[in-house]
């Protein structure tokens, strides 16, 4: 009988009041969330769909969908790929649905591939196609062994070699000939001699 006044915009003063975000009824749900796009049962879209919102096939599409969240209705037809976080199929899909999560219900009809990382299956759902489950690969490290180490004078067969050498041409480490006047080779003792001799006189 009675009824609280309303403003000239049609809503109440107490949904006035409050903020967006606290308005109650159907308004609070048209203000709170995006409008989805809606493809309806008399309309058919040829070419790529692709939005960061919602999408409500309830029509044709020939093309490609990508979308955030793709709902495709009893009465849909979608011929190409479906690409979306969240797919729910109540119609039929000609082409490959990847997604995170995919709901196939009843009377959903999938005559493709589908790839997911979380699916499920009504009674009734028809699937002609692979379904696989997407795995994201992570990043292992991989093991290097090296080897390192410091050249001082040149490689242990370089050194053997040299060594090899002194001793067939009888050369000292000084780089001089460990033989006496004579031509006779000098003993170690003779040798050490000749080495202090040639140091005191560098030294002088």
């Amino acid at each position: 009988m009675f009824s609280k006044p309303q403003d000239s915009d049609g809503r109440k003063g107490a949904d006035k009041a409050k903020p967006a975000g606290q308005r109650s009824g159907a308004f609070a749900e048209i203000v709170g969330a995006p409008a989805p796009t809606i493809i309806s049962v008399d309309m058919r879209i040829s070419g790529d769909m692709r939005t960061d919102g919602d999408v409500q096939i309830d029509g044709v599409v020939d093309g490609d969908v990508q979308s955030s969240t793709v709902s495709i209705g009893k009465t849909a037809e979608v011929n190409g790929e479906v690409v979306a976080d969240k797919v729910r199929v109540w119609g039929r899909v000609n082409g490959r649905i990847r997604g995170k999560e995919i709901s196939l219900m009843e009377t959903a009809e999938v005559n493709g591939d589908i790839v997911h990382e979380s699916l499920e299956i009504n009674r009734g759902a028809f699937i002609d196609g692979i379904v696989k489950r997407s795995v994201k690969e992570e990043t292992k490290p991989v093991k290097v062994d090296l080897v390192v180490g410091a050249k001082v004078g040149g490689t242990t067969e370089e050194k053997t070699a040299e060594a090899k050498a002194e001793a067939e041409t009888g050369k000292d480490g000084a780089g001089k000939d460990a033989t006496s006047k004579d031509g006779a080779p000098k003993s170690k003792d003779a040798a050490a001699v000749d080495a202090k001799k040639a140091g005191a006189g560098s030294g002088d």
